[in-house]
């Protein structure tokens, strides 16, 4: 706790400062954090959480250049998805981040199966906001690849805690299919992980701008 705290003194002033008084935060989740999950596997091997710490490092250094601060989770505390999500929501409260986006690929049986989606809590308007900025970057620079939409998530869906319990607009990321051959090769590896995290960059920064943050 007392770790948590210092990170919060050492990124932000106050939370009530004026518009434009300090850099805008985002919260960077790497999905399957908690404790004996690591996710899905795709077709080159690599688990959704191996895969996403490095996208997630890229895209930490990729955002500074642009003057917006991050923290990124790697690790969640609790058991279970419920404590952990629990769990992550405290922290992002804590920190006051001004949104957070969770980090995934998709995976199928159907290994035809293709594209990104960007999911978001039903009701949240801001959330809407981002998956759609995310959409239309992903759009502008794969525009080979199956856009499958976004999604606003209910109680019923895989993910919604994520999007629903924290305060601020959080958004889940899925990418590409780990379990598509094609997709897979385009983003394996280190100089696909960095096409993957700067491609995250444009998007955020783009956010942020349609935020006024």
């Amino acid at each position: 706790m007392d770790l948590i705290k210092n990170i919060t003194k050492s990124l932000l002033p106050s939370y009530g400062a004026l518009k434009g008084s300090r850099r805008p935060l985002v919260a960077i989740c790497v999905g399957h954090s908690r404790k004996g999950d690591n996710g899905a596997s795709s077709v080159s091997g690599a688990s959704e959480w191996t895969y996403n710490q490095k996208v997630a490092e890229i895209l930490r250094m990729e955002l500074e250049k642009n003057n917006i601060n991050s923290v990124v989770f790697s690790t969640y505390g609790a058991q279970g998805y419920t404590g952990a999500m629990m769990w992550l929501c405290a922290q992002l409260e804590l920190l006051k981040v001004d949104f957070a986006v969770e980090l995934h690929f998709n995976c199928s049986d159907k290994p035809t199966a293709k594209g990104f989606e960007f999911l978001y809590w039903k009701t949240s308007k801001k959330g809407q906001v981002i998956a759609n900025t995310f959409q239309q970057v992903f759009k502008k620079r794969f525009p080979n690849n199956a856009d499958r939409g976004t999604k606003g998530l209910s109680k019923e869906d895989r993910g919604g805690l994520f999007t629903r319990l924290p305060s601020m607009p959080c958004v889940i990321l899925e990418p590409f299919f780990g379990s598509n051959t094609i997709e897979c090769s385009m983003f394996e590896g280190e100089d696909g992980q960095r096409l993957l995290g700067e491609t995250y960059c444009e998007a955020l920064v783009n956010s942020v701008r349609s935020l006024g943050l």
